[in-house]
């Protein structure tokens, strides 16, 4: 078996949202015009309970070993981080490394993916004070365009359930009765998997390192796939909460992984078992089991049936063909795999 790599570093309320189909182009995602007040119905994502102070006290103490650890990594990187549980940029530090168990021994990967599953859960609570803070000014009928995107972002969702049957579906590349030609979306993310500023940022999709400033301090993982998926074939719906790339502003679907989640599960298949994923398709993966997607990959290359045989390709960390479906699963991540021969295209 010959596995390409390349090494890269640095990807108990629920809310349902009842909103009257509108159409809206992706030029006018961003509109600041107050729209009329939605129905909704109050749910948070699930917490670790109701004392915060007392769980991140708890936690300090309880993940010290992987605090450690991560710092020296990116310390080594040139990277100073400040512990603070409850900044959104040192949560998406951690939950970086989510997928890096290559970067690290086993043990002291054991010990991140126990802080990555705990991170993935803390910043519930900054989601549900955003979510509060959005349903007071949806009541008062002053919730906006972009607003009301942001909220669909932060939603939980009802994850789908995928076994670890094996059945005897893997077969040679082609290009799909639908158009997706899987060879085309392997060879972009294998081209375009790579930490270097030069060959990260493909300038045909730089909205999103123009409005972050840098090529890494940002989840690119969901982007990344999306830009494989087109180069597959795979077309683009340019209205609102569907999926496209916008120099003005891409769709929440393009490059966030809960939203892409939510509409890839409708437009392809969830696999019903990871022996039907190939090479081509794509897989989500949700750290630690609560109602939110952490992180996308691709499949570039599938030596067998098992889950262990679907290597992965990804941004954030960089990473090709380093890890596969069956290293997630080793972590104890949900791993959620989509099949696109039988997307609607």
């Amino acid at each position: 078996m010959k596995i390409f790599s390349k090494i890269c570093s640095l990807c108990a309320l629920t809310m349902f949202l009842t909103i009257a189909p509108t159409f809206v182009g992706a030029a006018s995602k961003n509109s600041l015009t107050e729209t009329p007040k939605t129905n909704i119905e109050f749910k948070l994502h699930p917490t670790l309970g109701t004392d915060k102070v007392s769980v991140k006290n708890n936690a300090l103490r309880a993940h010290k070993d992987a605090i450690e650890i991560i710092n020296q990594y990116y310390q080594e990187k040139g990277i100073t981080l400040t512990t603070n549980l409850d900044d959104p940029e040192y949560q998406m530090r951690v939950m970086m490394l989510g997928t890096a168990m290559d970067e690290f021994s086993k043990k002291e990967f054991k010990e991140i993916a126990k802080f990555v599953k705990f991170m993935d859960r803390y910043e519930n609570y900054g989601k549900n004070e955003k979510i509060a803070k959005l349903k007071v000014k949806n009541d008062k009928g002053q919730l906006t365009t972009e607003e009301k995107i942001e909220l669909e972002e932060l939603l939980p969702v009802e994850i789908d359930k995928v076994t670890e049957e094996d059945r005897p579906t893997f077969s040679t590349m082609t290009v799909f009765a639908n158009g997706y030609d899987q060879i085309a979306a392997r060879d972009y993310a294998r081209k375009w998997t790579s930490n270097s500023s030069t060959l990260r940022n493909n300038t045909q999709f730089g909205y999103y390192s123009t409005k972050n400033g840098c090529y890494s301090c940002w989840n690119d993982c969901t982007n990344f796939v999306s830009q494989a998926l087109m180069a597959g074939g795979m077309r683009q719906l340019g209205y609102d909460q569907t999926w496209y790339y916008s120099s003005s502003g891409p769709s929440y679907s393009w490059g966030g992984a809960n939203n892409f989640y939510k509409h890839w599960k409708y437009r392809a298949t969830v696999a019903g078992s990871y022996s039907a994923l190939r090479t081509g398709d794509v897989v989500s993966a949700n750290f630690d089991g609560d109602s939110d997607i952490d992180h996308t990959a691709m499949i570039t290359y599938n030596s067998s049936d098992s889950a262990s045989g679907k290597w992965l390709t990804q941004h954030t960390s960089d990473k090709e063909e380093l890890t596969t479906v069956q290293s997630w699963l080793n972590s104890g991540y949900k791993v959620i795999g989509y099949e696109m021969d039988k997307a609607s295209n």
